[in-house]
């Protein structure tokens, strides 16, 4: 009985040795490949501009996380020649139809948008750069299936300050054409 166990505890031994070397094969294997391949850099490529003349564009990636925590992934880029230090984004949702869904409907505060206003060193975003961040606490419809972002008010950095820089007439609505204004430059 001890013989065939010392046998059983030997075949185990090595089928695993052997099993261990065919995974750190195919692992070296893996690893080549991924340093063979070119790592892509951020790109600074301009977003089309604001239809607010506000200096930040905006556009919608995807929506990140589930039932409350639910953010907006979006991609910003400062079209203007200051750094921007603190900014209002107004989001607006549209179902899977396309169709302009309302935010907390049934509430005090429903709307057609929601809004979240960044400042800090986190949110900065130097001239002729963009960077993506996630929109928190802009209260996302279950249905939503698509958003819009804009920036309704950015303040620039000037001397370690926060100035103001833009703000669309009514900064809390939806903009269109005709809000359109031009930003101090």
């Amino acid at each position: 009985m001890r013989r065939h166990l010392i046998s059983l505890t030997s075949l185990l031994l090595i089928s695993l040795t052997l099993g261990c070397k065919e995974d750190s094969k195919s692992e070296a294997a893996v690893a080549e490949n991924v340093v063979d391949q070119p790592i892509e850099p951020v790109k600074d490529e301009p977003l089309p501009k604001a239809i607010n003349g506000a200096p930040l564009s905006a556009e919608f990636v995807e929506f990140t996380g589930d039932g409350l925590t639910r953010r907006v992934k979006t991609t910003l880029y400062n079209h203007g020649p200051k750094t921007a230090g603190g900014y209002v984004l107004l989001v607006r949702y549209f179902d899977s139809n396309g169709e302009l869904l309302r935010v907390r409907p049934g509430s005090a505060f429903e709307s057609f948008s929601a809004f979240m206003s960044y400042s800090g060193a986190a949110f900065t975003i130097l001239a002729k750069k963009r960077t993506t961040i996630e929109i928190e606490n802009v209260h996302v419809p279950d249905k939503a299936h698509r958003a819009e972002v804009i920036a309704t008010k950015v303040d620039a950095i000037e001397s370690g300050n926060n100035i103001h820089w833009f703000t669309q007439p009514r900064w809390s609505a939806w903009p269109n054409e005709n809000d359109a204004v031009d930003s101090k430059e």
